[in-house]
C-alpha cells in the first residue's frame, strides 16, 4: 500500500484463461464496493475500536521491523568481528602481542577515572594555603 491513508486493495485470484469471462462480474463489483464503503459511517464505538485495531497492528510491524535491525546489526558486529579474528590469526606473533598490548592500555585508559581541569582561582588558593603553611612550620622549626 501506498502513502495515501484511505485506500481500499481488491486482491484477485486469476483463474486459467478458459475461465476470464467469469472474472468481468467480479471486476465489476469493484466500483459498487467503492460507492458502498464511501456511504458507510461508522459509529464512535467501531470507529475507536477500529483505530485501537490499526495501532496496535502498527505497532507489530514497528517491532518486527526494530527486531528484524536488531537482528542485521548483531549479524553486522558479528561478522565483523570474525573478520577481525581471522585478521588477527595471520598476523605474526610479534604484531599479535603489540596489538594486545594496546588494547589494554587502551582498556585501562578507559577505566580510569576521569580527570577535570582545576580553575587557575583554585590552583591559587591552594597553593597560598601551602604557602602559608610551609612558612609557619618554618618559623617553628627556627623557634625549636
Amino acid at each position: 500500500m501506498g502513502p495515501h491513508k484511505k485506500t481500499l486493495v481488491f486482491k484477485f485470484a486469476l483463474p486459467g484463461a478458459n475461465y476470464m469471462a467469469q472474472m468481468t462480474r467480479l471486476v465489476a463489483l469493484v466500483p459498487y464496493y467503492i460507492d458502498l464503503i464511501g456511504r458507510y459511517k461508522l459509529s464512535s464505538q467501531a470507529r475507536s475500536k477500529t483505530e485501537a485495531a490499526r495501532q496496535k497492528v502498527a505497532q507489530e510491524v514497528y517491532k518486527e521491523l526494530q527486531n528484524a535491525r536488531q537482528e542485521a546489526l548483531q549479524r553486522k558486529k558479528a561478522e565483523q568481528k570474525k573478520l577481525l579474528e581471522e585478521a588477527q590469526a595471520k598476523l605474526s606473533a610479534e604484531a599479535r602481542n603489540k596489538k594486545e598490548a594496546k588494547e589494554r592500555a587502551r582498556q585501562m585508559k578507559k577505566g580510569m577515572p576521569k580527570v577535570g581541569f582545576l580553575s587557575y582561582s583554585r590552583i591559587d588558593r591552594s597553593f597560598s594555603s601551602f604557602m602559608a603553611e610551609w612558612e609557619f612550620n618554618s618559623m617553628l622549626t627556627e623557634l625549636l
